[in-house]
Protein backbone atom coordinates (compact mmCIF):
# COMPACT_ATOMS: atom_id res chain seq x y z
CA UNK A 1 0.00 0.00 0.00
CA UNK A 2 0.82 3.28 -0.32
CA UNK A 3 2.12 6.01 2.09
CA UNK A 4 -0.67 8.43 3.61
CA UNK A 5 0.42 11.80 2.83
CA UNK A 6 1.54 14.43 5.57
CA UNK A 7 -1.00 16.85 7.03
CA UNK A 8 -0.47 20.46 6.54
CA UNK A 9 0.09 24.03 8.54
CA UNK A 10 -2.93 25.06 10.13
CA UNK A 11 -2.70 28.96 11.93
CA UNK A 12 -6.06 29.99 13.38
CA UNK A 13 -6.05 33.41 14.65
CA UNK A 14 -9.71 34.72 15.95
CA UNK A 15 -12.18 36.88 18.03
CA UNK A 16 -15.01 37.72 18.48
CA UNK A 17 -18.30 35.54 20.30
CA UNK A 18 -18.83 32.27 19.92
CA UNK A 19 -21.81 29.79 21.58
CA UNK A 20 -22.25 26.22 20.40
CA UNK A 21 -23.28 22.76 21.23
CA UNK A 22 -20.38 21.38 20.63
CA UNK A 23 -16.76 22.53 19.43
CA UNK A 24 -16.26 26.28 19.79
CA UNK A 25 -13.06 26.58 17.56
CA UNK A 26 -11.31 24.30 16.40
CA UNK A 27 -8.06 23.65 14.35
CA UNK A 28 -6.75 20.42 13.08
CA UNK A 29 -3.72 18.95 10.79
CA UNK A 30 -3.97 15.13 10.13
CA UNK A 31 -1.67 12.70 8.24
CA UNK A 32 -3.42 10.70 6.06
CA UNK A 33 -3.81 6.89 6.55
CA UNK A 34 -1.15 4.27 4.55
CA UNK A 35 -2.74 2.23 2.20
CA UNK A 36 -3.95 -1.62 2.68
CA UNK A 37 -1.34 -4.25 1.28
CA UNK A 38 -2.92 -6.15 -1.36
CA UNK A 39 -3.67 -9.58 -1.03
CA UNK A 40 -2.56 -12.66 -2.31
CA UNK A 41 -4.44 -16.33 -3.29
CA UNK A 42 -3.55 -19.50 -5.10
CA UNK A 43 -3.92 -22.15 -5.94
CA UNK A 44 -0.36 -23.18 -7.84
CA UNK A 45 1.14 -26.12 -6.16
CA UNK A 46 4.42 -24.78 -6.80
CA UNK A 47 4.05 -21.31 -5.72
CA UNK A 48 4.49 -19.50 -2.34
CA UNK A 49 2.18 -16.36 -1.41
CA UNK A 50 3.41 -13.54 -0.25
CA UNK A 51 1.05 -10.68 0.25
CA UNK A 52 1.49 -6.78 0.23
CA UNK A 53 2.29 -4.73 2.90
CA UNK A 54 0.89 -1.83 4.35
CA UNK A 55 1.97 1.52 3.62
CA UNK A 56 2.79 3.78 6.30
CA UNK A 57 0.82 7.08 7.87
CA UNK A 58 1.34 10.42 7.18
CA UNK A 59 2.90 12.62 9.78
CA UNK A 60 0.26 15.01 11.33
CA UNK A 61 1.31 18.77 10.77
CA UNK A 62 1.78 22.40 12.55
CA UNK A 63 -1.69 23.56 13.94
CA UNK A 64 -1.42 26.79 15.95
CA UNK A 65 -4.78 28.40 17.47
CA UNK A 66 -4.55 32.04 18.71
CA UNK A 67 -7.83 33.28 20.57
CA UNK A 68 -7.17 36.73 21.12
CA UNK A 69 -10.32 38.23 22.31
CA UNK A 70 -14.30 37.75 23.21
CA UNK A 71 -15.89 34.81 24.52
CA UNK A 72 -16.16 31.31 23.43
CA UNK A 73 -19.70 28.83 25.22
CA UNK A 74 -19.52 25.65 24.69
CA UNK A 75 -21.23 22.34 26.50
CA UNK A 76 -18.07 20.52 25.19
CA UNK A 77 -14.93 21.86 24.20
CA UNK A 78 -14.15 25.41 23.86
CA UNK A 79 -10.96 25.74 21.86
CA UNK A 80 -9.56 22.77 20.52
CA UNK A 81 -6.34 22.41 17.95
CA UNK A 82 -5.13 19.09 16.94
CA UNK A 83 -2.63 17.22 15.09
CA UNK A 84 -2.54 13.62 14.50
CA UNK A 85 -0.52 11.11 12.31
CA UNK A 86 -2.26 8.82 9.91
CA UNK A 87 -2.90 4.90 11.09
CA UNK A 88 -0.68 2.70 9.44
CA UNK A 89 -2.97 0.54 6.45
CA UNK A 90 -3.32 -3.24 6.92
CA UNK A 91 -0.77 -5.92 5.51
CA UNK A 92 -2.44 -7.96 2.91
CA UNK A 93 -4.07 -11.46 3.34
CA UNK A 94 -2.19 -14.38 1.57
CA UNK A 95 -3.56 -18.15 1.31
CA UNK A 96 -2.12 -21.18 -0.80
CA UNK A 97 -5.35 -22.77 -1.81
CA UNK A 98 -3.40 -26.44 -1.64
CA UNK A 99 -2.02 -25.69 1.36
CA UNK A 100 1.61 -26.67 -0.30
CA UNK A 101 3.90 -24.13 0.34
CA UNK A 102 4.10 -21.45 2.63
CA UNK A 103 2.05 -18.37 2.37
CA UNK A 104 3.11 -15.59 4.38
CA UNK A 105 0.44 -12.12 5.45
CA UNK A 106 2.03 -8.32 4.62
CA UNK A 107 3.11 -6.17 7.38
CA UNK A 108 1.26 -3.56 8.40
CA UNK A 109 2.40 -0.46 7.87
CA UNK A 110 3.63 1.95 10.77
CA UNK A 111 1.34 5.03 11.76
CA UNK A 112 2.18 8.53 11.48
CA UNK A 113 4.63 10.73 13.82
CA UNK A 114 2.14 13.35 15.45
CA UNK A 115 3.26 16.98 15.24
CA UNK A 116 3.22 20.40 17.03
CA UNK A 117 0.00 21.94 18.51
CA UNK A 118 0.21 25.00 20.21
CA UNK A 119 -3.12 26.98 21.62
CA UNK A 120 -3.11 30.25 23.12
CA UNK A 121 -5.75 32.18 24.79
CA UNK A 122 -5.02 35.65 25.45
CA UNK A 123 -5.86 38.44 27.87
CA UNK A 124 -9.02 39.72 26.41
CA UNK A 125 -10.14 35.96 25.87
CA UNK A 126 -12.87 34.01 28.24
CA UNK A 127 -13.98 30.25 27.00
CA UNK A 128 -16.34 28.94 28.97
CA UNK A 129 -18.47 25.11 29.54
CA UNK A 130 -21.70 24.79 31.01
CA UNK A 131 -22.00 20.81 30.91
CA UNK A 132 -25.30 19.43 30.48
CA UNK A 133 -26.43 16.11 31.83
CA UNK A 134 -26.00 13.15 30.06
CA UNK A 135 -23.19 14.94 28.16
CA UNK A 136 -20.61 12.54 27.17
CA UNK A 137 -17.24 12.09 25.62
CA UNK A 138 -14.16 14.48 25.54
CA UNK A 139 -14.84 17.51 27.26
CA UNK A 140 -12.43 20.28 28.02
CA UNK A 141 -12.73 23.96 27.99
CA UNK A 142 -9.33 24.12 26.25
CA UNK A 143 -7.31 21.04 24.46
CA UNK A 144 -4.20 21.39 22.17
CA UNK A 145 -3.53 17.33 21.55
CA UNK A 146 -0.67 16.03 19.12
CA UNK A 147 -0.95 11.83 18.81
CA UNK A 148 1.05 9.70 17.06
CA UNK A 149 -1.14 7.47 14.79
CA UNK A 150 -1.83 3.48 15.60
CA UNK A 151 -0.18 0.81 13.34
CA UNK A 152 -1.51 -0.95 10.89
CA UNK A 153 -2.64 -4.98 11.31
CA UNK A 154 -0.45 -7.47 10.36
CA UNK A 155 -2.29 -9.90 7.36
CA UNK A 156 -3.63 -13.19 7.88
CA UNK A 157 -2.08 -15.88 5.86
CA UNK A 158 -3.61 -19.61 5.10
CA UNK A 159 -1.90 -22.66 4.04
CA UNK A 160 0.62 -25.02 4.62
CA UNK A 161 2.76 -23.25 6.59
CA UNK A 162 1.38 -19.82 7.13
CA UNK A 163 3.05 -17.25 8.63
CA UNK A 164 1.13 -13.90 9.50
CA UNK A 165 2.36 -10.66 8.84
CA UNK A 166 3.77 -8.40 11.86
CA UNK A 167 1.58 -5.31 12.86
CA UNK A 168 2.90 -1.69 12.10
CA UNK A 169 4.75 0.33 15.02
CA UNK A 170 2.25 3.21 16.49
CA UNK A 171 3.49 6.84 15.61
CA UNK A 172 5.33 9.28 18.00
CA UNK A 173 4.03 11.74 20.07
CA UNK A 174 4.62 15.10 18.92
CA UNK A 175 4.82 18.52 20.82
CA UNK A 176 2.14 20.03 22.55
CA UNK A 177 1.47 23.23 24.63
CA UNK A 178 -0.89 26.04 26.19
CA UNK A 179 -0.99 29.12 26.92
CA UNK A 180 -3.44 30.23 29.54
CA UNK A 181 -3.70 34.35 29.91
CA UNK A 182 -7.35 34.99 29.75
CA UNK A 183 -10.33 33.62 31.72
CA UNK A 184 -11.54 30.27 31.41
CA UNK A 185 -14.43 28.61 33.47
CA UNK A 186 -15.41 24.82 33.34
CA UNK A 187 -18.74 24.29 35.11
CA UNK A 188 -19.23 20.51 35.53
CA UNK A 189 -21.67 18.53 37.15
CA UNK A 190 -22.46 16.58 40.74
CA UNK A 191 -23.48 13.42 39.37
CA UNK A 192 -22.53 10.24 41.01
CA UNK A 193 -20.56 8.57 38.50
CA UNK A 194 -20.30 10.77 35.61
CA UNK A 195 -16.81 12.44 35.15
CA UNK A 196 -16.94 15.87 34.03
CA UNK A 197 -13.61 16.37 32.28
CA UNK A 198 -10.73 18.81 31.77
CA UNK A 199 -10.62 22.59 32.06
CA UNK A 200 -6.92 22.63 30.03
CA UNK A 201 -6.06 19.43 28.44
CA UNK A 202 -2.33 19.42 27.21
CA UNK A 203 -1.54 15.74 25.32
CA UNK A 204 0.79 14.05 23.04
CA UNK A 205 0.45 10.67 23.29
CA UNK A 206 2.61 7.46 20.60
Amino acid sequence: GGAGGSGGTITGNASGSVRVNNIGVMAQSIGGDGGSGGNAFTSDAVSAVIAGSGGNGGAGGTVTLNWSNGTVQSPRVGLLGSTVGGRGGDGGLASQYLRVLDANGGNGGNGGNGGTTSVVLATGGVVTINLFPGTTGPLSAIAATANGGNGGNGGVASGSNPEGGNGGTGGNGGTAGVGILGTVTFNGLNVVGQSSGQAILVQANG
